[in-house]
């Protein structure tokens, strides 16, 4: 099984990034490439009326290839960060037949520094997913609360966790076909 992982942040010590790096150990049996969204500029539709950016031409033909998405998002404000909701926009976008999110199977995951552990930035990539027809994963939630040290020296929990949700992201893959 081929996995696409973004992580909804670049600074370069993002514990969810980091998170993402400890989701492609314990998938030994599948494919997991993290790919960055650094290159993505932002939305304008004046950039789109030329043409889509290669950065956002590759993600989406890299997502399209794979079997599913796993995202690892911050909670900023509540919300997700502003340069994952930034790329899914883009990747609205997609002017080719079969979208890169649509049907696609889609996991999240996410750490903070907060007691919700992301919650509500996935409950949020949750609801815009949906509208763009992905197949969301919502069993198990992988969500880091309170807790740099558990990206530091990680838990079995944890790992059974992120275990479980790859279970969960085969069956679904298995599912489709």
């Amino acid at each position: 099984m081929k996995i696409i992982a973004i992580s909804g942040s670049l600074r370069k010590a993002s514990l969810n990034t980091k998170l993402l790096e400890l989701v492609k150990a314990q998938a030994t049996a599948h494919d997991v490439e993290i790919v960055s969204i650094t290159d993505i500029p932002l939305y304008n539709s004046d950039v789109e009326e030329r043409g889509m950016p290669e950065s956002v031409s590759s993600l989406s033909d890299k997502i399209r290839a794979a079997d599913a998405l796993y995202i690892a998002t911050p909670e900023y404000n509540y919300s997700t960060s502003g340069v994952l909701k930034n790329a899914i926009d883009w990747l609205s976008r997609d002017r080719e037949p079969s979208k890169p999110l649509g049907g696609k199977v889609i996991a999240l995951a996410g750490t903070s520094a907060g007691m919700s552990g992301t919650s509500n930035a996935q409950t949020h990539l949750r609801h815009t997913l949906a509208l763009l027809g992905a197949d969301m994963v919502t069993n198990p939630q992988v969500l880091v609360a309170a807790n740099y040290e558990a990206m530091v020296e990680p838990s079995d929990m944890l790992k059974d966790l992120i275990g479980n949700q790859l279970a969960a992201i085969e069956r679904r893959v298995k599912m489709h076909g």
